[in-house]
């Protein structure tokens, strides 16, 4: 884990899941299209776009990135845009997104501990074991209410400040928040409180995503709040229509 600037305790956490931007790695239906070379160049921008987008969030939300594809030396150019650095798990998203929130959870827990009459974790072993890719916490982590986490990617660039802090605003009244995305997943998923088995039973990266996901709020009796829909954008045409919306956006003197 890498600290790079000290944060008042208990805000809301904001996790941003990227990879480094290699030719041949990232974007590949889109570098099918335009060659990989200039992919993994547009997806460069998209990090910087972004991250840069989010900055006035910050003191508002702990912002932290969770890095996959390169060691995190390589992230250089953004380190300054996050406030915590941490490597994403190996394996399944699934078990990536639940790691990740787990591993917020803990760190809000060894911030702000539980009342003495409740269970606890040994936060300082439970995060030396997330490193190491085991997890063995989460049930007590349960008990962790109210601390609203919400995670993102970089394949959507029409997020702003405006709907990420309504995204935390929502999770003041329910379990779950949850972006859409127009292509059958979504952009955009935040918790109240720890759901260790949130991201079980999901088809990942298919049209069933997001309705996967519903169903197992239902099936954990979960209440769920909706964002409006966005666009990921993963193809040419997708980067097309967003080009598209940007350049309507600025004729009608509107933000993209």
């Amino acid at each position: 884990m890498h600290a790079l600037l000290a944060m008042p305790a208990l805000l809301p956490s904001l996790l941003v899941f990227l990879k480094y931007p290699a030719a041949g790695k990232v974007k590949t239906r889109l570098g099918a299209a335009v060659g990989f070379q200039e992919a993994a160049a547009l997806y460069r921008t998209w990090i910087d776009r972004l991250l840069q987008n989010i900055q006035p969030l910050r003191r508002q939300a702990r912002l932290i990135a969770l890095y996959d594809g390169a060691p995190w030396e390589d992230f250089a150019p953004w380190h300054h845009l996050c406030d915590l650095w941490w490597v994403q798990k190996s394996g399944p998203l699934g078990e990536r997104l639940a790691a990740a929130f787990q591993q917020a959870y803990l760190l809000a827990q060894k911030e702000a501990p539980l009342p003495s009459d409740l269970p606890s974790v040994s936060n300082s072993a439970a995060l030396e074991q997330l490193h190491g890719g085991a997890v063995e916490t989460a049930s007590s982590l349960e008990l962790s209410k109210h601390f609203p986490v919400c995670a993102i990617g970089t394949d959507c660039l029409e997020l702003d400040v405006p709907l990420l802090q309504k995204s935390f605003e929502l999770l003041q009244q329910y379990d779950v928040v949850i972006g859409p995305s127009f292509d059958g997943g979504y952009y955009l998923i935040g918790t109240a409180s720890f759901r260790p088995r949130l991201f079980d039973n999901i088809r990942w990266s298919s049209r069933w995503t997001l309705e996967d996901q519903v169903q197992q709020c239902r099936i954990l009796g979960c209440s769920v709040a909706y964002l409006p829909p966005r666009w990921d954008i993963d193809t040419l045409e997708d980067w097309q229509a967003y080009c598209q919306r940007c350049q309507s956006s600025a004729s009608q003197g509107t933000p993209s």
